[in-house]
């Protein structure tokens, strides 16, 4: 195989005549800002694992359009070898239009003997899946002489930054509600159908939440025979279910009703819930409803402990008060949390930083905030959205985040004062960090002070931080980067 030249790589590559989208996606994409984490890269375990963070511009993904980023690692014997690829759909970013799209992804490749030393290069591709046309942007390095192996990686004063704690992950929820029928009835009724229960389901379906599974439990109280209880759980469980399956026509679910799982679950004489609701009911004395468990819980059928019970005198008071809250069907709802897009994310820390308005519908929690400083690879970027988050709320993880920042950029100047002024703001945001936590460091602070101290030439007050780090549990990450200082 013929190894790749960064520098014999022409502009772009086309297929067959490529029409001007594709022409401007390329032109665009000499903006694009790519980070790598960690830098150089580092073997672990067998593995040489890093962080892609990237940062689209404005623009760069017309209707129907992908953009590609591909990732290399080119040694320098032997050839070079595709990691993996990050791709940018447009309809996955309709924000594009006015705002740049962030986003990270972590990619992994086999270590061999050969991989020694090397350069991670990207290349980009716009495509039109509709033509099958594409453009290629040149391959670019990300930096040089990238060094793989711990033993030859020198002191980069690697920093720490505190995980954000959001979630982007798929989650479920759960919802639930209870429906209640009349006396050896399985009819839903209009009344349960119309009750604040009844019209908040109705408003859950109409909202076309991605479900994926429901579970409806259908249950009945004590009185009655075997084989009449038998089927009305079942029944019950079937007429809730019928209703829920009309609401999804009803709102043109189409193919997605069909990628629901119902499972219908008929309880039958079966004391659990009778037991439950006994224990809240604050109308039968404690004395009695030792009385009554040590009914349920003897021996005898389920048939013989309801005729023991039928025979006491606050019977009339169960049957009254207790039975009726034991005819349900019980709706249990799987269905996925709405979150926002990582591009919509992103747009709106933007909207933050430049203190644009915002739609209520639009807010970001600090969670989500942090996670939008988190997915831009730009310094000045994440330092703008920090300083915002820290803003909106006082949290310490903004001012070690900071810290970090600031450290990063004075480990990379030369000139003393400047440098100074950089490692001074540092130590003041990670010891803010430290008050906030009510004076105790998170592993991610004392990792940073120690390479302040670093920065300073304190050597031993480093030493006694990264002692400090590596006591306090710290993160696999943080761990390898107070290791490295």
């Amino acid at each position: 195989m013929k190894k790749i030249s960064v520098l014999g790589i022409a502009f772009g590559i086309l297929l067959s005549s490529g029409g001007c989208a594709l022409k401007q996606m390329i032109k665009k994409a000499e903006q694009q800002q790519i980070a790598v984490t960690p830098s150089p890269l580092e073997l672990h375990g067998g593995e040489v694992s890093y962080e892609v963070g990237v940062k689209l511009p404005v623009k760069i993904l017309p209707k129907g359009k992908i953009y590609t980023l591909t990732s290399y690692f080119d040694p320098e014997t032997g050839d070079p070898i595709e990691v993996g690829k990050i791709e940018f759909k447009a309809e996955d970013y309709p924000g594009n239009k006015e705002a740049p799209v962030n986003k990270s992804k972590r990619l992994t490749f086999t270590y061999q003997p050969e991989y020694e030393r090397g350069t991670l290069l990207f290349k980009g591709t716009a495509s039109n899946p509709a033509n099958g046309k594409y453009l290629d942007t040149p391959l670019k390095k990300s930096a040089d002489g990238i060094i793989t192996t711990p033993l030859l990686v020198e002191n980069d004063y690697a920093v720490s930054y505190a995980a954000h704690g959001y979630n982007d992950q798929e989650e479920i929820v759960t919802t639930k509600v209870v429906f209640y029928f009349t006396q050896g009835s399985a009819q839903f009724r209009r009344k349960e159908i119309r009750s604040k229960r009844g019209r908040a389901l109705d408003a859950f379906i109409a909202e076309k939440n991605l479900t994926r599974k429901v579970y409806i439990t259908g249950t009945h109280s004590p009185e009655g025979t075997e084989r009449i209880n038998t089927g009305l759980s079942e029944r019950r469980a079937v007429a809730v279910q019928k209703w829920y399956k009309r609401q999804l026509r009803k709102y043109d679910y189409k193919n997605l009703a069909d990628s629901i799982g119902f499972q219908k679950i008929p309880v039958v004489q079966d004391w659990t819930h009778f037991k439950k609701f006994l224990e809240t009911y604050e109308k039968i004395s404690e004395k009695r409803k030792k009385k009554i468990l040590a009914i349920v819980d003897g021996r005898g059928s389920f048939e013989d402990k309801e005729k023991a019970l039928s025979k006491k005198k606050y019977y009339r008071k169960l049957l009254k008060k207790v039975y009726p809250k034991l005819r349900t069907a019980q709706v249990e709802i799987r269905s996925v949390l709405k979150k926002k897009t990582r591009a919509e994310i992103s747009a709106i820390a933007q909207q933050y930083v430049k203190k644009e308005e915002i739609a209520e519908t639009d807010t970001l929690s600090i969670q989500e905030l942090l996670f939008a400083a988190h997915l831009s690879p730009d310094l000045e970027e994440k330092e703008a959205i920090y300083q915002v988050t820290k803003q909106q709320q006082d949290t310490w993880i903004a001012h070690n985040n900071l810290g970090a920042i600031y450290l990063n950029r004075a480990a990379q100047i030369d000139d003393p004062v400047q440098r100074k002024v950089l490692i001074d703001a540092a130590v003041n945001h990670v010891e803010i960090a430290v008050k906030a936590r009510g004076g105790k460091a998170a592993p991610e602070v004392s990792a940073n002070l120690a390479v302040a101290y670093l920065l300073q030439g304190n050597d031993d007050r480093a030493y006694d931080k990264v002692v400090e780090a590596l006591e306090s549990n710290p993160v696999a990450n943080t761990s390898r980067q107070a290791y490295s200082v």
